[in-house]
């Protein structure tokens, strides 16, 4: 949930909480928890709306009567989108620009941390959602520099963006989660969470929906086994406010399914509950393939980018090979205690035959 600080609290002290009041009671009845990104500093509280602050007394009055109003519901809170920009984006205020402003970042994630923990202990709290991309607009120091001014204390969970637009530094999500890991362990902080907060493939590029199909099944399974806890696509429903220009959306703009929602719903209801093992060993160059345990018994994910390859795995009944979107290809009995998986260039999955 997007929270607009100067769209809610419109003069000092006056609060306007209406649209937040139904959305979030509509949350509560669905019984769904929500991670709330608290983000545009009102004027009276800094210079830019996207930064930094200049009011901390400003930043301790809002927190003070928003945790409290939707701590119900809210059980996650992030203080400011990408925080790592430059300067005022297109975009406006929904993208940060603190990137000249590590230290300030440092003490008001202090301020905010401690609120938040005050009024809602078991409330996680996250490093605004860092984009660490993009170069030209985002600083790829701002991390690093925060955790000097002391930053390392005041959050759970670090979360991040994921996006296939540098393949050169970022061929796949799991090098820049171990970048960033890597940082957090230079400064000695160890122990955080990894949430990506943002993530998405366009159905529009060269490749078509097939990109789109393909980078939700190998790309949150890395994640996912590679460490990171809680994955968000960005934006799952059809924004008609921006041009269209990539079509990454799974919902359409009247709420109907569309593009790869049918891998990603499949991808979900295979994994639900499951634990990844990490990536199985000892397979031929360019196959990677993945093992969940989940409460329908164990899920083993794979794929290879080139030339044929297969995965033998423990068996003792018969398992199915399956496409995507949970299609059955075929069923392999096993012989002597074992089954053998086909892997090809679309992802597939092996479970236990139904």
């Amino acid at each position: 949930v997007w929270l607009p600080w100067a769209e809610i609290e419109t003069s000092p002290g006056e609060y306007d909480w209406s649209a937040y009041d139904s959305l979030f009671a509509q949350l509560e009845d669905l019984g769904m928890e929500a991670l709330v990104v608290v983000y545009n500093v009102p004027a009276w509280a800094g210079d830019e709306a996207c930064g930094p602050i200049s009011d901390y007394d400003a930043l301790y009055r809002f927190v003070r009567e928003v945790v409290p109003r939707y701590q119900a519901t809210a059980t996650a809170w992030e203080f400011i989108n990408e925080p790592d920009g430059f300067r005022p984006h297109p975009y406006g205020p929904f993208i940060g620009c603190w990137a000249p402003y590590p230290e300030e970042y440092a003490q008001a994630l202090q301020l905010f941390y401690a609120m938040v923990k005050d009024i809602d202990r078991d409330a996680l709290v996250f490093f605004g959602g860092l984009a660490y991309d993009s170069w030209d607009n985002f600083d790829r120091e701002f991390l690093a520099n925060t955790l000097h001014h002391g930053a390392g204390d005041f959050f759970d969970g670090l979360s991040f963006h994921f996006y296939p637009i540098n393949d050169e530094e970022f061929p796949n999500v799991i090098y820049k989660l171990n970048e960033l890991r890597a940082i957090l362990a230079d400064h000695g902080v160890t122990g955080k969470r990894f949430w990506i907060t943002e993530m998405s493939m366009w159905a529009n590029s060269d490749d078509g929906l097939t990109a789109q199909q393909d980078f939700i099944v190998k790309e949150l399974t890395r994640a996912y086994c590679a460490g990171v806890d809680n994955i968000f696509w960005f934006a799952i429903r059809q924004d008609t406010q921006y041009p269209p220009t990539l079509h990454r959306w799974l919902i359409d703009a009247d709420h109907n399914p569309a593009q790869a929602n049918a891998t990603y719903a499949h991808y979900n209801a295979r994994i639900k509950d499951g634990f990844c093992f990490g990536p199985v060993a000892d397979l031929p160059p360019g196959a990677e393939a993945y093992r969940f345990s989940t409460n329908g018994g164990p899920v083993y994910i794979g794929w290879t980018e080139g030339g044929a390859a297969s995965l033998m795995v423990e068996a003792a009944e018969t398992m199915a090979l399956l496409d995507r979107e949970g299609g059955l290809i075929t069923n392999v009995a096993p012989e002597n205690g074992e089954a053998s998986m086909t892997l090809a260039a679309t992802p597939r999955f092996f479970v236990t035959a139904e």
